[in-house]
């Protein structure tokens, strides 16, 4: 199976791998792993605000979970319209866009997300 992690799965990956579940930990070892610009973008962001510190810098972020880069394209854009989430984050939207359009699975902890008709797996923490 191809997982695209949701941004706080990068985070904790990166930062407690040691809290995440032994399934999650597992997908992250074993699976197909993508990860999103949009993550990487909102890694950034919350970065230059001061919300987050990571000592990793986001370009090598991709490279140290031994997963690949998935650009945001006019496909996955042109989704968001037909996107119905519960709330209104457009990292969230993009992602669940992303996975729709590539026939990935996002692995979360966003309940919110877990609860949509969206192909996404629960990540244990």
């Amino acid at each position: 199976m191809v997982y695209l992690l949701d941004t706080s799965i990068v985070l904790w990956a990166l930062k407690y791998p040691q809290r995440l579940g032994p399934e999650t930990t597992k997908i992250i070892k074993e699976e197909r792993l993508y990860i999103s610009v949009a993550s990487i973008w909102e890694i950034i962001i919350k970065l230059r605000k001061g919300k987050l510190r990571i000592p990793t810098p986001a370009k090598e972020i991709i490279e140290l979970l031994d997963a690949k880069e998935l650009p945001i394209t006019l496909i996955h854009v042109d989704q968001l319209t037909d996107i119905k989430l519960p709330h209104k984050d457009p990292f969230d939207a993009i992602l669940v866009a992303q996975v729709k359009s590539e026939g990935f699975t996002l692995l979360t902890t966003d309940v919110k997300i877990l609860d949509s008709p969206y192909p996404v797996r629960h990540a244990e923490l």
